[in-house]
């Protein structure tokens, strides 16, 4: 689930090592196809919260998963501790959206209208396999509602004002 916006955004998630000289397997959540071939550095953030740059020397696939060795761990003893840690980068140094995408934590913290009247506050968005991904907002009164984030519904996407407009079918949000 896409959480609420930081300096920093998270490209894959430390899922276990991979071999005995400290290679990381990753689990990447960018969509951006190849989006480890140019990087040199990310971060590690740790389960604890401590985050570490790191050099990457060498990547490769193996069964589903990115792994990446890295200069600064060496040996198995050193990797075991980044296991569950986020790989990531400061925003500022994130990949242009392709050509007709965007990124959806740009999203995060607009406000969701369902015509003229507001919905609240977008908090995450959880992407949902085979459908439309779900919209996680707080309405004034704190309660979460849910909204599939399905194309239909999309009037506008106005970013630069953080607003999201949605036409949304009569009864969707009646549903429990």
């Amino acid at each position: 689930m896409t959480a609420v916006p930081s300096d920093w955004i998270t490209l894959a998630r430390v899922v276990k090592t991979q071999g005995r000289k400290g290679e990381l397997a990753l689990d990447v959540l960018s969509d951006i196809p190849h989006r480890f071939d140019s990087l040199e550095r990310v971060f590690l953030l740790s389960r604890s919260g401590t985050r570490q740059p790191v050099t990457i020397t060498r990547r490769w696939p193996h069964k589903g998963w990115l792994i990446l060795a890295f200069a600064e761990i060496s040996d198995l003893n050193a990797a075991e501790p980044w296991v569950g840690a986020e790989v990531q980068l400061p925003r500022s140094e994130r990949a242009p959206a392709p050509e007709g995408r965007l990124h959806t934590e740009d999203l995060i913290g607009c406000r969701v209208f369902d015509g003229n009247r507001l919905l609240g506050v977008l908090q995450a968005i959880e992407p949902v396999p085979g459908a439309a991904d779900l919209l996680h907002v707080e309405d004034a009164t704190g309660r979460e509602v849910l909204i599939p984030f399905a194309a239909a519904y999309v009037r506008e996407l106005a970013i630069p004002a953080g607003a999201i407009h949605l036409t949304l079918p009569d009864g969707l949000l009646d549903i429990e």
